[in-house]
């Protein structure tokens, strides 16, 4: 049958260890699975609580990253979001994991002091900031990944997690860093919007065609922040 199928590759790795072992792996595989599935249930559960809406500080007044906020929250329960114009104190295009990371912590920082100069009295229950930035991962090679920071102050613990990257065209990043102002004034996705005739806040739309775009890549950050969160409330947690 198709469960006896589905043995077979186990059965052809695992050559050595014969037919019966290779049930025992594919049992052993998939109760692994079926356990990821419930640990992302437990971090809902764990994060959300009793909680009738989650209010949540954004470092930002872009619009993609606050809706990318609000739509990967929302699994915990109806997400109020409100956007402070932090500033991240870096560069406009942050290079290299080391100062993008800086900016989205300097966010988050900022993001705490406007909201009580800005005379918020109530504590949200989440702080985010995100800050993308150009890594060179070989040399020649460029990749735009966003550093997520995510801060609940009810547990007293921050996260930060890594976007998964797009690949910038190289001339591109070397124009930027070569015009005037270089990476303190010029973006890499700016000029990817010249040449492409795409929007400069999501040059990663039209580099996959289509595919993936930024929005959806932050999403699947955010969401991993909340997992290590969770993870961090959680007493059985082994790390």
């Amino acid at each position: 049958g198709s469960e006896m199928a589905s043995l077979r590759p186990y059965a052809i790795v695992g050559g050595c260890i014969g037919f019966g072992g290779a049930i025992v792996a594919y049992l052993y595989i998939r109760g692994k699975l079926a356990d990821s599935t419930k640990c992302s249930t437990s971090a809902v559960e764990i994060l959300r609580k009793d909680k009738k809406d989650f209010m949540v500080f954004v470092g930002t007044k872009s619009a993609l990253k606050l809706d990318a906020v609000k739509h990967a929250l929302k699994i915990l329960a109806p997400v109020r979001v409100i956007g402070f114009k932090a500033k991240s104190e870096v560069n406009e295009q942050p290079f290299g994991h080391e100062e993008t990371l800086l900016g989205a912590e300097n966010r988050l920082r900022n993001t705490m002091e406007l909201a009580k100069t800005e005379g918020i009295n109530c504590e949200p229950d989440l702080y985010v900031s995100i800050e993308n930035g150009i890594i060179e991962v070989v040399e020649g090679k460029f990749y735009d990944v966003g550093w997520v920071v995510m801060s609940m102050p009810s547990i007293g613990q921050t996260v930060r997690i890594q976007s998964a990257g797009i690949e910038f065209p190289t001339k591109l990043v070397q124009e930027a860093k070569e015009m005037k102002g270089g990476f303190v004034q010029n973006t890499v996705g700016s000029l990817i919007a010249r040449d492409l005739r795409c929007g400069g806040k999501d040059p990663h739309t039209a580099l996959t065609r289509g595919v993936v775009s930024r929005r959806e890549l932050l999403i699947q950050a955010l969401r991993a922040g909340l997992g290590r969160l969770a993870a961090a409330v959680h007493v059985d947690s082994p790390i």
